[in-house]
């Protein structure tokens, strides 16, 4: 039992090696110039130790966002967990978050925004798709997050009433990870033109559009 224990670990250990390796290969050469020989390489392992863990390139990729997108929900709900649970507060959870990963992650950003171009090729078709292969069933998604905002009843008194579900979640989604993303790209050069950082530029982004959405009834609870 002590063997497979230490077998366990070292496996444990040797794949988040991978993932973290490949992640940095991603974001720093691009995906398509990553080979799965380099990834191999740049752990230290054989292409058939690899093989071991992953069959292609493109398994890994998806391995690497199924668990950024496992950490993403779980601290969304603890967010929304200690909101009054309007559909204000979860854009405000969202925005939250964004700006969270920003400050503590943005190599996530950089990675999924080298990841964009195989998971919109991927998920186009929802059924066939290496999507279901990794995500189960029951586990939050990435396509997820637009449902999460839209919620079960979206005009509750806490946003204008004229806003359209559909247009001002996708808007918040694109807007909201765009913005984070160029953030991340350039926070030295912020501070030079700027004067100032990327989070206070995030925080004045958020509120401009959380301002926007804000029912302007008299003692709406939002």
């Amino acid at each position: 039992m002590v063997a497979k224990y230490k077998y366990m670990k070292h496996s444990t250990n040797q794949l988040t090696k991978i993932l973290t390796a490949a992640e940095g290969l991603f974001i720093k050469k691009g995906i398509e110039a990553v080979s799965f020989t380099e990834i191999a390489s740049c752990c230290g392992i054989t292409r058939s130790t690899l093989y071991r863990y992953f069959e292609n390139k493109d398994e890994i990729l998806w391995e690497i966002h199924h668990r950024k997108i496992g950490g993403y929900s779980s601290r969304l709900m603890e967010y929304y967990e200690q909101t009054n649970k309007t559909t204000y507060s979860r854009f405000q959870c969202f925005f939250h978050l964004l700006k969270h990963i920003l400050c503590t992650a943005p190599h996530d950003l950089l990675f999924q925004s080298a990841f964009s171009h195989t998971y919109t090729r991927e998920t186009m078709d929802m059924e066939n798709g290496i999507y279901n292969h990794i995500f189960s069933p029951d586990e939050f998604r990435s396509g997820d997050m637009f449902r999460f905002l839209k919620g079960g009843l979206f005009h509750d008194g806490s946003v204008r009433p004229d806003l359209d579900p559909d247009e001002i979640c996708a808007a918040a989604i694109h807007s909201g990870f765009g913005a984070v993303t160029a953030l991340a790209q350039s926070p030295d050069r912020i501070i030079v033109c700027y004067h100032t950082d990327a989070a206070t530029l995030a925080d004045v982004t958020f509120s401009l559009f959380l301002k926007a959405i804000k029912s302007e009834t008299p003692g709406t609870d939002a």
